[in-house]
């Protein structure tokens, strides 16, 4: 960095603070936002999200068309990730096994 492109200006400590603090407070609200979109699904609010039946649901993920995650004994899916699979996978090739 060449000392000819840096500005200074005077700010008190409390400003600063302030400055940080809502810094930080932006910061999260994004991650926040982007957290809630990307929740993890039960397999019943995938299927509502998708209009499909449960057994469709369950062939889906059986035939690796749908990305999902164990957690202990219990399945679920990645918003996001289930909103990609649909984006690249054709209507009409999901029928077919």
């Amino acid at each position: 960095m060449i000392m000819a492109d840096m500005t200074f200006i005077e700010i008190t400590k409390d400003e600063l603070k302030h400055l940080i603090r809502q810094s930080v407070e932006d910061a999260l609200r994004e991650l926040q936002a982007v957290a809630k979109e990307d929740r993890l699904l039960r397999i019943s609010e995938v299927c509502e999200l998708l209009h499909i039946s449960k057994v469709t649901l369950h062939h889906w993920r059986k035939a690796g068309r749908i990305p999902y995650h164990r957690i202990s004994s219990r399945i679920y899916f990645k918003k996001l990730e289930v909103l990609e699979a649909m984006k690249s996978i054709s209507v009409g090739k999901m029928w077919r096994r």
